[in-house]
């Protein structure tokens, strides 16, 4: 839809995410009015525009003429002009051959959007048990000139899925990509999207914890900000201390009442009802000791223990002096 004439300070509107706002635009795919961000008006039709979610999205771009191109719009009150002289109208399909045919490709072709390098000629993408050859979940999108190549390059690397590296997910245990979910109130926990979708692992996890959405790796402002907003969890406690951070190696619930921690190991935790459970407690090494921990707020008692058996603490910053028996102790 052609822009509208607007007063300059509502063509150069912007969102609250800073994008530019296309008062008077709508899109031709999914109908929202106005666009927000980048805007793709056709170049063949004169009235055609569409945003850069449905550009990206090959059920929309290819319900249109496949060998229109589109120009990009970028700012809320740029006029659209035509493409300088022979930009749009080269070519650039020559030279390269179908993967599937392996034809030399000449005009349009179709370009996947999650391979590094795969194409198919036109007769070859329209020909559906081809297509079923390649992975059915892969998007295809349609090339024939210079300014295509360019709008595929930028919609594939929308496209690609944010990784989080160094960040497992605690449900799934794989590398978590796309938004990360991380609980509130625990210090280190998180899900991926599948699994914070997930009711037992949900529920297993506990359902009064809240999860925050972490789109960009390394992100965390939001996340801090969110958390800082909670009530604190001594304010919550009662005044037995006997809620605990740590979660459950066997039920993987939080830790009510006597934590049972093991004393080799730095990170393995028991609760009151699985230590006692004689199959869940063989799963870990029956030579290994545990230590009571009653009250979560006094851990110093754990480690002076750990000590004893010659380990190393785990809940300080800075360690102790090492164990020295009593002389009493050292003489009986």
């Amino acid at each position: 839809m052609p822009a509208l004439t607007l007063p300059p300070q509502l063509a150069e509107a912007e969102s609250g995410d800073g994008l530019p706002v296309h008062f008077g635009v709508h899109c031709d795919g999914c109908l929202r009015n106005p666009i927000v961000g980048q805007r793709y008006k056709c170049l063949s039709c004169d009235d055609f525009d569409f945003c850069q979610s449905c550009m990206a999205d090959p059920r929309f771009r290819g319900a249109h003429e496949p060998r229109h191109r589109f120009r990009q719009v970028q700012s809320s009150g740029a006029a659209v002009r035509p493409a300088p002289s022979g930009e749009d109208s080269v070519v650039i399909g020559e030279g390269r051959n179908c993967d599937h045919c392996n034809q030399s490709i000449k005009g349009l072709f179709y370009k996947c959007l999650d391979c590094a390098d795969f194409d198919y000629c036109a007769a070859c993408a329209s020909h559906a048990g081809v297509r079923r050859a390649h992975n059915p979940q892969h998007a295809f999108f349609p090339i024939q000139s210079q300014a295509d190549m360019i709008t595929f390059l930028e919609m594939r690397a929308a496209r690609r899925p944010v990784v989080h590296v160094g960040i497992t997910c605690d449900g799934c245990r794989q590398r978590i990509t796309g938004v990360r979910h991380k609980c509130l109130q625990c210090d280190d926990f998180d899900f991926c999207g599948d699994c914070v979708a997930v009711p037992v692992l949900r529920t297993q996890h506990g359902v009064s914890h809240q999860f925050f959405p972490v789109d960009k790796p390394d992100d965390l402002a939001g996340w801090l900000r969110a958390r800082a907003a909670l009530p604190r969890l001594d304010a919550l406690q009662p005044a037995s201390g006997n809620i605990h951070t740590a979660f459950c190696d066997g039920c993987e619930k939080r830790i009510v009442g006597v934590r049972h921690k093991c004393l080799v190991c730095a990170d393995f935790d028991f609760c009151g009802a699985c230590i006692a459970d004689p199959a869940l407690r063989n799963l870990h090494d029956v030579a290994h000791a545990f230590f009571p921990i009653v009250d979560s707020r006094n851990t110093e008692v754990y480690d002076s223990a750990r000590r004893r058996v010659g380990g190393e603490p785990v809940h300080v910053q800075e360690p102790p002096p090492p164990y020295q028996p009593s002389t009493s102790t050292a003489n009986s």
